[in-house]
């Protein structure tokens, strides 16, 4: 039986590395901008905008428009295929498959309505949520080989009628965040030492949104999401062959025992917008667009003096992430009474640059193609169902865990070494949702 010991440093070297994916991949299914059937459907568009009471997440203030009390709940479920093509400077070359796990996503919604046309809602969603894991002899394994990522946000909002055309709508969010990150670090000729930080962390923010209805049949939206940061805290454990365990121990240089780590994520503020127009009784069309702040997040940098001989310093890794965009176009088509058809086609831009890639998140940016309908199947309920494919570009990787030494200098001379190579991802998402009114 191998020798189990907890020790800080090679799992935050797993945390650094994945550090990138707290909010950015959506093609690699941890970040997820659609959160319910409507905005997948709809391809991002109009989610500031629109009317079914996942607007208490998307924009507070749009609660004015539900009548009476409403529940919504939806289940996306992301199918995944990702493959990698490539090479190490230590392992060779290799390839890897379905290393990016489909997930499932629950989404619900609640509003309830009060005397003076005040709002009261609810949201409950999955923000962030995923698993990368790469096989035992994945080429890649010493930049990291496996992250698993769950946040929870329940945010509660109030929506309050200013005019009869303006609203403004505000509440608190709580996010729970948990993650597991591992990491395997070359220690040849000895079998290398498998890595891995488990840890979770509660944090709080805001979301404040105002609507102006010009008419019955046209309105923008408009939303604004603070910046949640989270120290995430736990254990974390290395496992060593026994062998080298003992050598290290009779020259008394094994790592000590830690039993406590951290690391720090940060999701970024962003500021949405959006615009919907009813064409005819029967056309609708709706647009968003949302901003991200990503470029406040640069880099990471990690001491443990303890164990700096192991990670070849302090770890070290930068992101210099860049703000993005996210864009969608979206429709309603009234085929029949009680059916609506919805489609859409969006952007999203990825803050991930070919420089910094990571292989814990080879993001890039995506296309979005959404389609689905509503139906009515009595009168206080109705059935959604969606669809989505995601088009993500080609992500090519050229990445090397290097450290950081005392005087800021980067260390690259450990045996780590660098993966290049080429990541293909897309995604199927399969939703469907009721809404019930009460």
């Amino acid at each position: 039986m191998g020798f189990r010991i907890k020790r800080t440093a090679i799992a935050f070297a797993a945390g650094t590395a994945l550090a990138t994916s707290m909010g950015a991949a959506h093609a690699a299914g941890l970040g997820l901008i659609a959160q319910s059937t409507g905005a997948l459907a709809h391809a991002f568009g109009g989610v500031t905008v629109n009317a079914t009471p996942s607007t208490a997440y998307y924009n507070p203030a749009g609660m004015v428009l539900i009548s009476g009390n409403q529940f919504e709940g939806d289940l996306n479920y992301y199918d995944i295929n990702s493959s990698f093509t490539g090479s190490s400077t230590v392992l060779g070359s290799g390839t890897g498959k379905n290393f990016v796990e489909s997930t499932l996503v629950p989404g619900n919604f609640g509003v309830i309505s009060l005397p003076h046309g005040v709002k009261l809602g609810f949201s409950i969603t999955t923000p962030i949520g995923g698993r990368i894991k790469y096989a035992p002899d994945f080429v890649g394994q010493f930049q990291g080989n496996e992250a698993l990522i769950t946040s929870v946000q329940i945010g509660l909002d109030v929506a309050i009628p200013i005019t009869r055309k303006l609203s403004i709508g505000f509440g608190p969010e709580i996010n729970y965040f948990q993650n597991i990150l591992g990491l395997n670090q070359n220690l040849a000729p000895f079998p290398a030492a498998e890595g891995q930080f488990k840890g979770q962390s509660y944090a709080f923010g805001y979301n404040i949104g105002a609507m102006y209805q010009f008419s019955p049949s046209t309105r923008i939206g408009i939303d604004y999401r603070s910046k949640i940061g989270q120290t995430v805290k736990g254990p974390e454990s290395v496992h060593l062959d026994p062998s080298l365990y003992n050598l290290l121990s009779a020259f008394n240089a094994a790592p000590p025992i830690a039993s406590n780590a951290f690391d720090r994520w940060t999701f970024p503020q962003q500021i949405s917008f959006g615009i919907y127009q009813q064409v005819t009784p029967r056309l609708s069309l709706m647009a968003s667009a949302q901003w991200t702040n990503w470029a406040q997040q640069q880099a990471l940098v990690i001491t443990d003096p303890s164990t700096i001989g192991f990670t070849l310093g302090s770890i070290y890794t930068p992101f210099k992430y860049r703000n993005t965009w996210t864009v969608g176009l979206g429709a309603n088509y009234v085929a029949a009474p009680g059916l609506t058809l919805m489609g859409g086609v969006g952007y999203d831009e990825s803050p991930v640059t070919a420089a910094t890639r990571q292989d814990l998140l080879p993001d890039a940016n995506r296309v979005l193609l959404g389609a689905g309908l509503t139906y009515q199947i009595m009168p206080m309920a109705t059935l959604q169902l969606g669809y989505q494919h995601i088009f993500v570009a080609s992500a090519p990787i050229n990445q090397t865990r290097s450290g950081l030494n005392a005087d800021n200098s980067l260390n690259t001379a450990g045996a780590a070494g660098t993966l290049t190579g080429t990541y293909n991802l897309s995604a199927n998402v399969f939703s469907t949702g009721v809404i019930l009114k009460f």
